[in-house]
């Protein structure tokens, strides 16, 4: 998440739209330490200011600024073994 912080190399994200034509993203701390990173997103809607994902696993929602997602990215912190369900809404 910072320079000097090599625990970004623990997270694994994948993005992908489902026969549904949702937009899902999972991140996973594929470690046994805290770990941070920025995950870096693409938006193809240029409609939008903000972009609102719902964590398919809590209910919790939680909303960026389309630009802040592709630079510097979407900063997550994850627990050992931890992982996010995201699912990219129009709320």
């Amino acid at each position: 998440a910072w320079d000097g912080n090599p625990t970004f190399e623990n997270i694994l994200a994948f993005r992908w739209k489902d026969p549904e034509f949702r937009h899902l993203l999972v991140i996973v701390n594929y470690s046994s330490c805290e770990s941070q990173a920025r995950v870096r997103l693409s938006i193809d809607r240029n409609c939008v200011s903000h972009v609102h994902f719902e964590d398919c696993m809590s209910g919790e929602s939680r909303e960026f600024h389309r630009g802040e997602l592709f630079n510097p990215g979407m900063l997550v912190k994850l627990q050992p073994w931890q992982f996010l369900v995201l699912e990219e809404t129009d709320n």
